[in-house]
């Protein structure tokens, strides 16, 4: 005989509460571990040592929020191990810093204040604005990849128009663009 729809619905509430619960318990300790790694750094450079080190702890992370799959600290998690895994053997001072602010940002949504009600956020929107159409094409891919809807324009005063017409979370803005 199937089970009830109120059954169900208590066993998906009672996974969803355990898996939130796994997850406040365990990714705090490994972004720490991770932040600890990157502050022993000097000159802003991570020799491979601490790039190793950086990687597992990614990778537990990332396992760790398997079961939160979708949610936005979950891709934003995927974008560090996406980011860790492409950077070779050593961590440039930019790497380190994107790293740094990444971090802040997952740990800001492992708030048990935001973790619950970040997985209800709508997408986020961008602007990007570059007369270069390949370097548009390839941006509006990139942020596509994490789920970002990107607005393209390679007219700033077409890109002056749409943003007082919509709101947008991210202004991607060339530097020295035409007029």
């Amino acid at each position: 005989m199937p089970e009830s729809p109120r059954k169900v619905e208590a066993a998906r509430i009672t996974d969803d509460h355990r898996a939130m619960a796994t997850v406040l318990v365990k990714a705090p300790g490994l972004l720490k571990s991770i932040r600890s790694t990157l502050d022993g750094v000097a000159g802003g450079v991570a020799p491979g040592d601490a790039v190793k080190s950086v990687l597992g702890d990614v990778e537990a992370l990332s396992a760790c929020l398997s079961p939160v799959a979708g949610h936005p600290v979950q891709c934003i998690v995927a974008a560090i191990d996406a980011l860790v895994h492409e950077s070779g053997i050593t961590f440039g001072s930019g790497t380190v810093r994107t790293l740094d602010q990444a971090l802040d940002l997952a740990g800001g949504l492992l708030d048990p204040r935001h973790l619950k009600r970040a997985k209800d956020l709508s997408a986020p929107r961008a602007l990007v604005v570059d007369d270069d159409r390949d370097l548009l094409a390839t941006v509006d891919a990139a942020l596509g990849l994490v789920d970002i809807h990107a607005t393209q324009s390679t007219d700033p005063v077409e890109a002056l128009n749409k943003l007082c017409a919509s709101s947008f979370d991210l202004v991607l803005l060339d530097i020295g663009l035409p007029g």
